[in-house]
């Protein structure tokens, strides 16, 4: 299947089930492009473990300076005759440049406290 979102298109590569040693994995394989353009292959998954019989999602995230790009899927099931996959899209612009910023601010704390246990030794 094929999903339209503004300027990105996901596009429904692969579905595949695995049998891994503590758990099974139903895996989703996507492509996205933005505008035409190949931005990201993700496979995000959900992880069924056996033994305490719980499942998790595994997000698949691609990132870069501009935007990170996170796919996650969900439950799946049939519709009508058909499989169905839901499947949660988010586009976060500026991510890095909020990482960048929480770096400054340590530095700047630590700055600060150095500066403070300089003043008291003197």
């Amino acid at each position: 299947g094929v999903l339209q979102f503004g300027a990105y298109t996901l596009t429904l590569e692969a579905t595949a089930k695995a049998e891994e040693h503590t758990y099974t994995a139903r895996r989703a394989t996507f492509r996205i492009t933005q505008d035409g353009k190949p931005v990201a292959t993700l496979t995000p998954e959900i992880r069924s473990y056996t033994v305490r019989g719980m499942e998790t999602s595994e997000v698949a995230l691609s990132s870069n300076a501009w935007r990170d790009v996170y796919l996650v899927i969900g439950q799946s099931g049939l519709k009508g005759e058909t499989p169905s996959i839901i499947a949660r899209f988010y586009v976060m612009p500026g991510m890095m440049i909020l990482w960048i910023g929480f770096a400054f601010m340590a530095l700047g704390g630590g700055v600060a406290c150095r500066a403070h246990l300089k003043r008291e030794a003197a």
